[in-house]
């Protein structure tokens, strides 16, 4: 009798990591937490991220699927004090994808616009990235 009710925990166990990683890997997708790590990263942003910041970003770039979330964190780690041309030119393909989701292209043109840190218009679609 233990060990069959060993086997059902075991077993309901795996279950239970098998979704959790089943829907941490759909939010990765749509770029839910990347984009969380990102608006928090911004919103403290003065003309460029920390060190401790840019690791957070390297992090995003290696644990998401989404090419677009690829490419707005790689442009944050980029910046010194406004995104370089390089990184411009594939956040306005982000930009003018109307494909992409609406906080991601958001996310890409507070990026591309940037001077210095963010404006207050920004900081507010930042917050509501975090919440």
């Amino acid at each position: 009798m233990n060990s069959k009710l060993a086997s059902y925990f075991f077993v309901f166990i795996i279950i239970i990591f098998t979704l959790s990683f089943a829907f941490a890997n759909e939010d990765d997708k749509s770029g839910g937490n990347s984009i969380k790590t990102m608006a928090k990263i911004m919103l403290n942003l003065n003309h460029f991220p920390s060190e401790s910041e840019k690791q957070k970003l390297k992090e995003v770039v290696i644990n998401t699927s989404s090419n677009d979330v690829k490419s707005i964190a790689t442009a944050i780690i980029n910046l010194q004090h406004k995104a370089t041309e390089q990184d411009k030119l594939l956040l306005e393909s982000i930009i003018n994808n109307r494909n992409t989701e609406s906080k991601i292209r958001d996310m890409a043109t507070i990026v591309y616009n940037l001077t210095h840190k963010p404006s207050g218009s920004d900081k507010s679609k930042l917050m509501t990235m975090i919440d």
